[in-house]
């Protein structure tokens, strides 16, 4: 029998699902016998879950991607491939992606969107692109209010001459205004911080001890959010198309940010 066209892509499929569950048995081109013929599954991966048996079935496609995305009608065909020889899941493997139709069809099915990730493999050719939102801020510093109990006519210490324990505050304030930002998708703007503590603590100033019960900083920010295109590849991994996510293999514990398609 002469090799089918795809069979190419459809080796280096096997070979990136073999990384994923050493104790599974994956094959290549098996044929299982069905209600009307005996069927060809491109990649067969057999394997115990719970304690339960799978079966797991792979059809690869090698597309070329400048032809345009795989579509609904692929995904029709596997589905009724998936009913008549009853495997527990089935995914689709695309060399040139899918359309967004197929995509929702797939998932209201589920059935698996899957690309394969192989750095500088020639047999894997579609460019995973995505896009990745990165926020870009500047903070500008501003007013600490710091209630100290002392006499007016002693100095205000400078924000860098003010300890607790040892430590600098104005660490300690920086790493509060980050887990503020974290947690708020904020660009720009003037925002106030506060922190009561249940009793006072003692800060160590240049001339002394003192003590507070609350701290307020005032700072601005100002900047946006920026969209990027980013291409992404790994050494062995697998693209989910449907949830937009990167798995990598056991063995592969690092994933390949590639340089920037463009920037919106």
């Amino acid at each position: 029998m002469t090799n089918k066209l795809g069979k190419p892509f459809q080796l280096v499929v096997s070979d990136v699902l073999k990384e994923f569950d050493p104790e599974a048995t994956v094959r290549e081109g098996v044929w299982v016998d069905g209600p009307d013929a005996s069927r060809e599954i491109d990649v067969l991966i057999e394997g115990t879950v719970d304690g339960a048996n799978r079966r797991v079935q792979v059809e690869c496609r090698d597309y070329n991607p400048g032809r345009g995305p795989i579509g609904i009608a692929q995904i029709d065909a596997l589905e009724s491939k998936h009913r008549d020889l009853a495997f527990d899941v089935s995914l689709l493997c695309s060399n040139a992606g899918f359309t967004t139709p197929a995509i929702r069809k797939a998932s209201r099915l589920g059935i698996g969107l899957i690309g394969v990730l192989r750095e500088n493999d020639e047999r894997v050719r579609y460019r995973i692109v995505d896009e990745i939102y990165i926020r870009r801020i500047d903070i500008v510093p501003g007013r600490v209010d710091i209630n100290f109990n002392f006499l007016e006519s002693i100095p205000q210490p400078s924000l860098e001459q003010i300890t607790y324990n040892g430590r600098p505050v104005v660490d300690w304030l920086k790493h509060r205004i980050s887990i503020f930002l974290g947690s708020n998708p904020v660009v720009r703007g003037i925002h106030l911080l506060s922190f009561r503590f249940q009793s006072p603590i003692s800060l160590s100033v240049p001339y002394g001890q003192v003590m507070t019960d609350y701290i307020k900083i005032r700072f601005e920010i100002s900047g946006g959010w920026f969209a990027q295109q980013i291409e992404i590849d790994a050494t062995c991994g697998l693209y989910d198309w449907i949830r937009r996510a990167i798995r990598l293999g056991p063995k592969c514990l690092s994933g390949n940010i590639l340089n920037p398609v463009n920037r919106l």
